[in-house]
C-alpha cells in the first residue's frame, strides 16, 4: 500500500501543471506529494508551443476553405452583436485564427459596396471584442473546473495528514462519489473532464500511478453519475407525456 500525499494549490490553472515528487527520509511505505503550480515548467516537460499548432495557421487554405470562410463570414457579418458569442464559441479554432482575420481583411478592400465594406469593418472589431470575452470567460470556467475536481479528489485524502492509502477503501470511494454527485449538472461538462485528463497525463508521466488509478475512479464515478441523470431526465419526461 502506497501513501499518496496531495498538495494542491487553491488557484491551479488547468492547462499548465508541474507535479514534483518527494521522497521522505524516514519511512516505511513510500510517500509522493504531488504539487500542482500554474506558472512553473519542468526541464523534463516538453516546451509551451509559442504559435498555434492549427494547420488552419500554417498552411495556404484552398479554394474550398475560402469558400467556407467567405460563407461563415458572411453570416457573422449580418448576425446580431448578441449572437456572436455562441457562434465564435462553436468554430473557436476557426474564427480565433489569423487566416480568418486576413481573409475579413481581403474582403473588405475587395467590397465595392460602402455599406459592405462597413459591415465587414464593424465584424471584425465585433468579432475581436467577443473572442476576448469568450476566452476570458472560458480561463474562468476552466479554473473553477480545477477546483472542483481538486476537492473531489481530496474528498478520499486523509482529515489529518492528507494521505490518500492506495488502493483507496471503499468509505473513501464513497466519499469521493458523494462529491461528484454534490456537482451542478453544469459543471460535469467538458472542462471537467479535460482537467482530470490533463492531471491524470501529466501524473502518468511523472510515474505517479497511484494518483493515475485515483483520477480513473473520478472518471469512472463521473461516467455513472451522468448515465444516472440521463436515465433520471428520460424518465421524468415520459411521466409528463402520460400525465393528462
Amino acid at each position: 500500500i502506497a501513501a499518496i500525499s496531495l498538495i494542491l494549490s487553491t488557484a491551479v490553472a488547468p492547462t499548465a501543471h508541474a507535479f514534483s515528487v518527494k521522497t521522505p527520509l524516514v519511512a516505511s511505505r513510500p510517500t509522493v506529494s504531488l504539487n500542482l503550480s500554474s506558472n512553473s515548467n519542468s526541464d523534463n516537460d516538453p516546451p509551451i508551443p509559442k504559435r498555434s499548432r492549427l494547420q488552419g495557421n500554417q498552411v495556404n487554405p484552398t479554394a474550398r476553405d475560402l469558400e467556407v470562410m467567405d460563407e461563415m463570414i458572411m453570416k457573422l457579418a449580418s448576425a446580431k452583436p448578441y449572437e456572436l458569442p455562441n457562434a465564435v464559441r462553436r468554430a473557436f479554432r476557426v474564427i480565433s485564427s489569423p487566416k480568418f482575420f486576413m481573409r475579413i481583411a481581403e474582403l473588405t478592400d475587395a467590397a465595392k459596396d460602402a455599406k459592405d465594406k462597413e459591415q465587414l469593418e464593424a465584424l471584425a472589431s465585433n468579432l475581436v471584442a467577443t473572442l476576448e470575452v469568450v476566452v476570458e470567460t472560458t480561463e474562468e470556467q476552466l479554473d473553477e473546473r480545477a477546483k472542483e475536481v481538486e476537492d473531489v479528489v481530496k474528498a478520499a485524502a486523509e482529515p489529518e495528514s492528507g494521505e490518500f492509502l492506495v488502493p483507496l477503501l471503499p468509505s473513501q470511494v464513497q466519499a469521493m462519489r458523494q462529491k461528484i454527485e454534490s456537482l451542478e449538472p453544469s459543471s460535469l461538462d467538458e472542462g471537467f473532464l479535460s482537467t482530470v485528463d490533463a492531471w491524470m497525463n501529466k501524473s502518468h508521466q511523472d510515474g505517479m500511478d497511484g494518483m493515475v488509478g485515483i483520477l480513473q475512479k473520478v472518471l469512472q464515478m463521473y461516467s455513472g453519475v451522468q448515465i444516472l441523470r440521463a436515465r433520471e431526465r428520460l424518465a421524468g419526461s415520459s411521466t409528463t407525456e402520460k400525465t393528462p
